[in-house]
């Protein structure tokens, strides 16, 4: 039951957490709020080239995926591990 929690709350802080905080103010408010606010046009950018600041952030968020995955495989087998002790 435990090794449920630990994951259940590992889930919740990697995936619900930093989706909800990513949320701008404005998309909590109703849609029928927003359309008397008058639109300004956007100011478009194009950039050619690698970006470097995107790699990094894929790299990091693959390295923290590794990791919760790893975090995971050493519950189960420490788990499993305990409950063969515990059965002989």
């Amino acid at each position: 039951m435990k090794l449920w929690t630990v994951i259940g709350m590992s889930v919740a802080a990697t995936i619900v957490v930093p989706t909800a905080l990513a949320l701008p103010p404005t998309a909590i408010q109703d849609s029928h709020d927003r359309a008397d606010v008058p639109r300004t046009p956007a100011l478009v950018v194009s950039r050619d080239g690698f970006d470097w600041g995107d790699a990094a952030i894929g790299v990091v968020s693959g390295m923290g995926f590794a990791l919760l995955l790893a975090g995971l495989a050493v519950l189960t087998v420490v788990t499993r591990t305990k409950t063969r002790l515990s059965t002989r």
